[in-house]
């Protein structure tokens, strides 16, 4: 295959893999595979002129970490095998890592572009409008069988029919974060463009458009995690942006917030049901948090197997005397790998998303204010990180495919864009 048309079908696969993770977890996986396997023959087929590129990954990429995580998590599920762990569940969870690396090398050869942005904030505006739709009918069309796949709005949180926003997911929770990671893109588009004092044009408008549909889809998710972090994120892309905006930001947030609280009952009902001891989420939620950390003091050291936690939660909702006990993950990120991994895989957990933090925000500070588009995705990826790790206090949403998938394609960006400053530092200095 010529080198031009090889480049051309791993762009088509790769721009498929990531319409897909905003839509589709089978195309998740068919696309993101397929673009791994043309990313990884074309390093091969040209790897003299990737040279730079690939030497470049090499430092960036957090190898040792990922591999790190990875072997905690075989070793931990192999301690574990008088329980009959799922091995490939267990471990084909950590194949992220693989689909991160060759991410990052696309996004190298590959950078984001302006006409793909246009195409981003039309889909998932589109999406946005849909999840709303779902909110006053409770269908979901990918679900024909059941139109009514979409959780209701329990009494007394409204009076009136209302359901929970699921997105093409089919769940609020997973439809709420991963439009949270996009909304940041869309906030860090039109908070930048404020500053440069470029009001106007497709790219402004087309950004606070999307921002509000968005906004709305995710309110009513009826998600009060997935409010809380988003909010926080943006106001954390803000704070680097502009103080001055971050100021106005966190004021309009209050207004808006204070108004929602007064006069919006189901927006209040759910806020005051953060601070109920007795609400029925909260109750199975601090129960799951028990249980888990149980978990985690009888297998300090490497957990009892990732992802072994739910396979074992009616054991000890059992031990602790509560068969009858929701179960599941363990609604927190932080939870989860302390149970599934242990203070091991936990700590090398809490280091690779601290580097990828830490890359993140010095190639903010490399990047010159001249740089805004891509200065645009830098600030949209912290955002969308920052969604994910608040939002992992109360849910385990790294674990989720669809989370996970679409948090690699924002590492990604860090990573390629990372490289691409490399590159170009390096050929200034020469």
């Amino acid at each position: 295959m010529p080198k031009t048309y090889h480049l051309l079908a791993l762009k088509i696969s790769f721009s498929i893999y990531f319409i897909a993770t905003w839509t589709t977890i089978a195309g998740m996986e068919i696309f993101g595979w397929l673009s791994l396997l043309l990313a990884v023959t074309y390093a091969i087929r040209f790897h003299n002129e990737l040279r730079p590129n690939l030497q470049a990954l090499s430092k960036l990429m957090p190898w040792k970490t990922c591999l790190l995580l990875l072997a905690i998590v075989i070793l931990g599920v192999v301690l574990q095998h008088e329980h009959n762990p799922d091995y490939r569940w267990d471990i084909g969870s950590l194949r992220w890592m693989f689909l991160l690396a060759s991410g990052a090398f696309i996004v190298s050869i590959i950078p984001p572009s302006l006409k793909g942005y246009r195409i981003f904030l039309i889909l998932i505006s589109i999406i946005a409008v849909y999840a709303v739709f779902q909110t006053f009918t409770g269908i979901d069309l990918a679900r024909p069988g059941s139109h009514r796949a979409v959780q209701p709005l329990i009494p007394p949180v409204s009076d009136f029919k209302l359901f929970r926003s699921a997105g093409p997911w089919g769940h609020s929770l997973q439809y709420g974060y991963i439009a949270g990671q996009h909304i940041c893109f869309a906030i860090a588009s039109a908070l930048l463009l404020i500053i440069a004092k470029k009001r106007s044009g497709w790219i402004y408008w087309g950004s606070i458009a999307t921002a509000v549909l968005v906004a709305l889809s995710l309110i009513t998710t009826f998600a009060r995690g997935v409010w809380i972090s988003v909010a926080c994120s943006a106001l954390v892309m803000a704070f680097y942006a502009s103080r001055p905006l971050f100021i106005k930001l966190f004021t309009l947030l209050s207004a808006l917030g204070l108004a929602g609280f007064a006069f919006i009952g189901p927006f209040r009902l759910r806020i005051l049901s953060i601070f109920d001891p007795a609400n029925r989420s909260n109750v199975d939620r601090t129960f799951l948090w028990r249980m888990n950390w149980e978990m985690f003091k009888d297998h300090p050291l490497l957990g009892l197997g990732y992802m072994e936690n739910e396979t074992r939660a009616k054991e000890y909702a059992i031990k602790m005397g509560n068969p009858d006990a929701f179960l599941g993950h363990a609604h927190s990120n932080y939870l989860q790998m302390l149970s599934g991994t242990g203070l091991l895989g936990f700590l090398t957990y809490m280091f690779l998303i601290s580097y990828m933090l830490y890359l993140t925000v010095r190639l903010w500070r490399r990047l010159p204010v001249t740089e805004l588009w891509q200065r645009t995705l830098v600030l949209g990826a912290l955002g969308a990180q920052i969604v994910l790790h608040i939002g992992g206090i109360t849910e385990a949403n790294f674990k989720t495919g669809t989370i996970s998938h679409n948090t690699m394609m924002v590492w990604a960006i860090v990573i390629g864009l990372s490289i691409i400053q490399e590159l170009k530092t390096n050929y200034q200095e020469a």
